[in-house]
């Protein structure tokens, strides 16, 4: 019982930072372009005249120092403290001059899966297993760390699809900018096809760990699914259904 109680907390602890960090990373991108979301994104809060430029910081830095303060209280060691704040120096990196990665397409088709797939994943699994006193690394654990973190490679690609004439105006040269729309899908769709056969090929090679009857649908359909999804006008927003779909489907392969 001591150690399921335990396992929550530090799970709880987990949440409130990747809740606080996830905040943090968000806002200070929408406040930092507010002036393109305007012509992108009009639906926002900010752009919509829904929130204030000082609400909008207000509410940033609270959460953070919420995030801040769970884990303080969950008594939350020193491993997952370092990734949280190593998330929100990534975030800060990303949205805030004299930094703003955002700007190079390079680095945010680094920084982005960085935080997303290697950041928060490994931290929410260390949270986990290290309450438990199991060993962190496994070969699920590194799977589902992998897939995810090329998974968000296509998407930090594709992510301003819709974002070409704020860019512009903004002299913002994301790839999408320079290479074109159909391009760009092109080659977050390969990406994605290899990730898929990846994680086939993972589970035909590793039977010990995964279970291939499940592994091989799960991925093989998506994959399917993917080619005849590419030319839909949504293509960014079902990125996130497969996503959301890997992680269902996760604790049973």
């Amino acid at each position: 019982m001591a150690q399921l109680v335990q396992l929550r907390q530090g799970e709880e602890a987990r949440r409130g930072g990747v809740i606080g960090a996830e905040t943090h990373y968000s806002g200070g991108e929408d406040l930092k372009n507010n002036g393109s979301y305007v012509l992108n994104k009009p639906y926002l809060p900010i752009p919509a005249g829904e929130l204030s430029l000082q609400q909008a910081w207000f509410l940033m830095i609270f959460d953070v120092l919420v995030g801040l303060l769970i884990l303080r209280l969950m008594n939350a060691d020193l491993i997952t403290t370092s990734l949280y704040c190593l998330g929100l120096i990534l975030g800060t990196f990303y949205s805030t001059p004299p930094f703003r990665f955002k700007e190079s397409s390079v680095a945010t088709v680094i920084v982005i899966p960085l935080i997303t797939g290697i950041i928060q994943n490994i931290g929410v699994f260390y949270a986990a297993t290290a309450s438990l006193g199991l060993p962190f690394w496994s070969p699920s654990i590194v799977f589902i760390t992998t897939f995810v973190t090329v998974f968000f490679v296509p998407i930090s690609l594709i992510k301003d699809l819709t974002d070409v004439e704020g860019d512009l105006k903004h002299n913002i040269w994301t790839f999408t900018v320079t290479y074109g729309h159909k391009n760009i899908v092109a080659v977050s769709t390969g990406i994605l096809l290899l990730n898929y056969i990846g994680a086939i090929a993972a589970a035909i090679y590793m039977p010990q760990a995964f279970k291939l009857n499940l592994m091989l649908p799960a991925h093989s359909l998506p994959a399917t699914w993917l080619l005849i999804q590419e030319a839909c006008a949504d293509f960014f927003q079902f990125l996130w259904k497969l996503l959301g779909l890997e992680f269902l489907l996760f604790p049973f392969m």
